[in-house]
């Protein structure tokens, strides 16, 4: 009797011990999600800072020189690079020159001169393709092309381009006490490309436009203070657009913080995914599994918005009754907030519209949203719809195309906003709203949203009246498309397939749960390995899926090259994007489907059944 008891005392200190372990692991792994959602905002809040501080340099900067130091020394801090230089080319000697410098001499920045298509700055600069080398030393293509004085065995060459043309190059090395160059310093700087590539562009055109008012001074000396107003009107001008390649360049950074972020999302989502494969709903740890599938939801519901706000992409667009489409997501609203008075009026014969449902639903919630924080305690929301034509006038002014569009208005008879306010009302992380109650990123991601549905929204408020957001997406003549039939079962299968992707982290979690689906795998780190695998496997193989954002070989190319292999290959694309243009462009060539990241075990299941049967 007294073993039973020892042995039961053993067992419920052990059991203490574990559930004490498992809320431990819970709040290290939540913490870790709330970490990481801070620092996504912050390096978005970093980014914003330094965009403003350079469209400063840009407009009140002396002289070209000042603005290109200061752009390089922003790309070199990003990635800790120690030597670093920018080369614009000479229009007459088809050759780059060095304009920017840090870490090299004077008499090589002086001289150096090299011609397009030749060495590696002019071979980036006529391909437009980046290039990173991690250690040339091992590189039997470029190791006697470095200067070991320098000691610049990792570095990297980018093309910078505006409007699909090469107008520079950014050169960055590290020296030996430094590890190599990685992958993710290539990706964080092909997001600031944008904006430096634009900044530098603007330089160029300040330096013209001060060479031009200085010649035309000399030559008119008597109408010397118009061209002081000419030069400031030119400036002002180019600060106004600089303020929309602001965003667009913000936008391009947001999108690849998100796409890395759900990268990360996907290894927690798949983790949790398998192991709660492996315990019944009754074990002590089921909870907060359940637990961690909720924050990564939560997680990748921000990156959403700020793929939104960045307009990359849709992820599955269908004609869309948007009549439909607004009545179910106001009542679910609505049974949330019965406070407010939903009313609606909709157009009975109301156009098609193409879009991303998903997307569509996420702007009309964050606009029911608006107009209930902005309803003191109870209130009035009116939904509108109705086909509109839009003429060359109006459309010009909004720069979109004329033609037939889906109107929809969102009307609240609320507290309203001041002119000063809707001016910046679409800005990302601008809100007027206490601590706590928002981040700004809902109305910057609608915006971002409408407009990559080449669309229109539009905001009319009076303050103490009330505000109306109007909304236009293009007509469809396209047969309104049904839903996908939903299953809540994991389907299994017994095929082989073929898992192509450049991070570690997604091939070791991406493996293991095609393994506990029952699929046969291999994996390939590379689009070039893919090639070769499925060279002389072609027969097992019986599809792949394939990740779009990978160096060297992306995954348009590798699907180009697969297809050419075997025209009826079929094939899963993946990404921490949505559709962007490139992914639609693949689906547009036969690719099979599309899943975004992170994704959980059943929603792979069903993607991979799709395809197979």
């Amino acid at each position: 009797m007294e073993a039973v008891d020892y042995i039961t005392k053993q067992f419920q200190q052990s059991e203490i011990k574990a559930k004490a372990h498992a809320d431990l692991t819970f709040q290290e792994i939540r913490e870790e999600l709330n970490t990481q959602n801070i620092s996504l905002k912050r390096k978005v809040e970093e980014l914003q800072d330094a965009m403003d501080a350079t469209v400063q340099t840009v407009v009140t900067a002396a002289d070209i020189e000042e603005v290109l130091h200061t752009l390089l020394n922003r790309a070199m801090m990003a990635v800790n690079a120690r030597i670093g230089s920018i080369m614009l080319p000479d229009e007459k000697s088809r050759s780059l020159s060095i304009v920017a410098a840090v870490g090299l001499e004077k008499s090589i920045v002086n001289t150096t001169s090299v011609r397009m298509g030749e060495g590696i700055s002019g071979k980036v600069a006529q391909s437009g393709e980046g290039l990173l080398v991690k250690d040339v030393e091992q590189d039997p293509v470029f190791r006697k092309s470095n200067d070991h004085k320098y000691e610049t065995p990792s570095f990297i060459c980018l093309p910078l381009r505006t409007h699909k043309q090469v107008i520079g190059v950014l050169n960055l090395s590290r020296k030996r006490d430094l590890k190599a160059f990685s992958n993710s310093d290539l990706k964080y700087l092909n997001s600031l490309l944008t904006h430096i590539s634009l900044a530098v562009e603007n330089a160029t055109l300040l330096k013209g436009v001060k060479e031009t008012t200085q010649k035309l001074q000399q030559a008119v000396g008597e109408q010397s203070l118009r061209l002081i107003e000419f030069q400031q009107q030119a400036l002002l001008s180019m600060e106004i657009s600089h303020q929309a390649q602001k965003i667009e360049a913000m936008g391009t950074l947001a999108g690849g913080i998100a796409h890395n972020f759900n990268n990360l999302l996907m290894g927690i989502q798949g983790r949790t995914s398998l192991m709660l494969m492996d315990i019944d709903p009754s074990h002590l740890f089921y909870e907060h599994l359940k637990g961690i599938e909720e924050q990564v939801v939560s997680a990748a519901n921000l990156t959403k918005q700020l793929l939104g706000f960045a307009r990359r992409g849709k992820y599955e667009v269908k004609s869309t009754d948007l009549n439909e489409l607004i009545k179910k997501t106001s009542e679910r609203f609505g049974r949330t907030k019965k406070e407010i008075t939903i009313h609606s009026r909709f157009q009975e014969d109301l156009w098609a519209a193409e879009i991303d449902r998903e997307q569509i639903e996420q702007v009309m919630m964050n606009l029911y949203i608006n107009a209930w924080q902005a309803l003191p305690g109870s209130g009035d929301l009116i939904l509108e719809t109705q086909n509109a034509r839009l003429d060359k006038d109006f459309s010009k002014l909004f720069s979109v195309r004329e033609g037939q569009y889906v109107k929809i208005s969102v009307t609240d008879n609320g507290s309203g906003m001041d002119e000063a306010t809707r001016q910046r009302i679409f800005e990302p992380f601008y809100t007027t709203k206490e601590i706590g109650q928002g981040i700004g990123l809902g109305l910057a991601s609608t915006y971002g949203i409408i407009k990559n549905h080449d669309g229109l929204i539009d905001v009319y408020s009076v303050k103490g009246e009330g505000t109306t957001f109007d909304i236009y997406l293009p007509a469809s003549e396209k047969r309104i498309s049904g839903t996908k039939r939903t299953t809540e079962d994991i389907l299994m299968g017994n095929e082989m397939i073929l898992l192509v992707d450049d991070e570690n982290l997604i091939l070791e979690v991406g493996k293991k749960i095609l393994d506990k689906l029952g699929y046969k795998v291999i994996v390939a780190k590379s689009g070039q390995e893919a090639i070769e695998i499925y060279k002389t496997e072609q027969r097992n193989i019986d599809m792949v899926t394939l990740d779009m954002i990978m160096p060297d070989m992306d995954g348009k190319m590798a699907y180009e090259k697969l297809k050419e292999i075997n025209p009826a290959i079929k094939v899963l694309l993946s990404s921490g994007y949505s559709i962007t243009g490139e992914a639609q462009e693949i689906l547009d060539k036969g690719c099979n489907e599309f899943i975004q990241k992170p994704y959980n075990l059943k929603d792979l299941s069903l993607k991979l059944r799709e395809i197979l049967d």
